[in-house]
């Protein structure tokens, strides 16, 4: 068995190409969908909802969603999530080590970083600088779940560099997201995992596992000579040297310490969790837990307030609703009644780029359209509230269906009837916007 878990771990970077390449081959999938040549049960892949910046807001899309409880446990996405979050329990971040396909990358950008710059790789951080660095990522995930709690979930996505690598095989980017993966890009030729260590805010949610996790890396210390070779090469700058355990919250579980390609005395064990030890870990992760939680239930009870105050009828002039969830059947029923699709060819409108909003099965579903030469040139959700495992095909097809058609009078999308229809109407408002009267 021990012989078979370092096999393994040699061939580590292998299954971590395997990802990266599942997720290249999904993102071609869905270009190909949008022009009928894709192959239909391939674009359910859901890995993308536990990358970087989507494991924080699918999570939360999750738990406050209006979607009915039987639904979200039924869709594929709470599975994949409930496995990344399950497999973090038992051997901590396995995720990120082996599975995640930007830390995959980041991982391949540092052969070529070590072979450009030797032992002075990964080494330009260290001490007091990377202690307070590596803080920054719970920074941003607290901005993340602020930004999700406030719909701003597609501007997540320009930014999130993960899909920004994706982009450049659906040939569609954004300058914010170039700037952040072309950064990223280039600092990890000098530096190993620089998102994972200082900006991953789903790598900071897992890596708090560390310290409840089940199975863990022991130290050694009657082998150790201290020699250091395993601070120097831990991809994370841990000083391993001096943990009696494995349970630093930057680890991301990859085990490459437990190989002996470091350590040549054996010093590193993979073992079961002794009890015992961390009960005082234990009380700080669940702490760390409780305020995280406290600071989303607190966002979001802070908006829904807000949103209270607001006028709660349906405004058939704007076409959008100003309320809350429990009024979401109305809504939902009145939109199917009050769509007024448009088509391009029987009026004019100005050229520019116009805002709309609309209903799907949640509420402030924003798109940005762009009209020239009275033609729709493209479609772009800006911000929406709908449930992760339900809108994607909707979200993928209709704009473009749209687009080719020069008309809002389309078929929804089966499975995701409502965010079809969001779409539409949010579509529709923007284009009354253009509208020359």
């Amino acid at each position: 068995m021990k012989n078979f878990t370092k096999r393994l771990i040699k061939n580590r970077i292998y299954i971590q190409a395997t990802f990266l390449i599942i997720a290249v081959i999904v993102t071609i999938n869905h270009v190909l969908i949008q022009s009928g040549k894709g192959l239909q049960w391939l674009s359910n892949s859901y890995l993308h909802y536990v990358c970087p910046i989507c494991g924080i807001t699918t999570i939360q899309q999750l738990i406050f969603s209006g979607t009915l409880i039987k639904d979200k446990l039924l869709n594929p996405v709470t599975l994949i999530v409930t496995i990344s979050l399950v497999i973090a329990v038992i051997g901590g971040p396995v995720f990120c080590g082996w599975m995640c396909p930007f830390g995959a990358y980041q991982d391949l950008l540092a052969k070529l970083g070590k072979r450009l710059f030797k032992e002075n790789y990964n080494t330009s951080v260290k001490g007091k600088t990377h202690n307070t660095l590596k803080w920054l990522r719970y920074v941003v995930l607290i901005v993340v779940i602020y930004m999700t709690s406030r719909s701003y979930i597609s501007l997540l996505e320009k930014i999130n560099p993960y899909h920004s690598l994706l982009n450049f095989f659906q040939n569609k980017f954004t300058l914010s997201g170039f700037i952040v993966l072309s950064a990223i890009s280039l600092i990890s030729l000098i530096i190993q995992r620089p998102w994972c260590k200082y900006l991953c805010p789903y790598g900071a949610l897992l890596g708090l596992s560390n310290k409840i996790k089940l199975l863990t890396i022991k130290n050694e210390k009657k082998t150790c000579v201290n020699c250091r070779k395993c601070d120097n090469k831990c991809p994370m700058n841990i000083k391993i040297s001096d943990l009696d355990e494995i349970r630093d919250i930057q680890c991301i579980s990859c085990m490459e310490c437990s190989l002996g390609r470091f350590c040549t005395n054996d010093g590193f064990n993979l073992s079961e969790i002794d009890k015992g030890k961390i009960k005082h870990d234990k009380k700080v992760v669940q702490l760390i837990i409780l305020t995280c939680i406290t600071i989303i239930l607190g966002i979001w009870t802070f908006f829904s307030i807000k949103d209270l105050k607001k006028e709660s009828t349906f405004s058939p002039e704007n076409n959008r609703p100003d309320g809350f969830h429990h009024k979401r059947k109305r809504y939902q029923h009145e939109q199917q009644v009050i769509m007024n699709n448009i088509d391009m060819k029987n009026k004019k409108y100005k050229d520019g780029v116009f805002t709309g909003e609309a209903v799907g099965y949640s509420p402030n579903l924003t798109v940005s359209v762009t009209v020239k030469n009275n033609e729709i040139k493209s479609i772009e959700i800006i911000s929406h509230n709908e449930t992760p495992g339900f809108y994607e095909k909707a979200f993928e097809t209709i704009p473009t269906k749209i687009i080719e058609n020069q008309s809002t009078n389309i078929d929804t999308v089966s499975g995701a009837t409502m965010s079809s229809i969001g779409i539409i109407n949010a579509v529709n408002d923007a284009l009354a916007k253009a509208e020359i009267n």
